[in-house]
C-alpha cells in the first residue's frame, strides 16, 4: 500500500473513531488529534449496567 494510501485510509479511520465519540454525546471538534479524541473518550458517560436480583 502506498504512503497516500494508507493516509487516506487513517484519515477515514480517525472520522469514524470521532463519530463515535460524538454519538455517545461528547463534542469532538473537527480535525481534533487522536489524543485529544482519547480524553474525549473519558469523557463518555456510562450508565450502571448493575442488575438487580429479584426475589423468588
Amino acid at each position: 500500500m502506498d504512503i497516500s494510501k494508507t493516509m487516506e485510509t487513517f484519515q477515514k479511520v480517525k472520522e469514524k473513531i470521532r463519530q463515535a465519540i460524538i454519538s455517545k454525546g461528547v463534542e469532538v471538534r473537527e480535525g481534533a488529534s487522536l489524543s485529544e479524541m482519547a480524553d474525549k473518550i473519558l469523557e463518555i458517560k456510562v450508565g450502571s449496567k448493575r442488575k438487580e436480583k429479584k426475589n423468588a
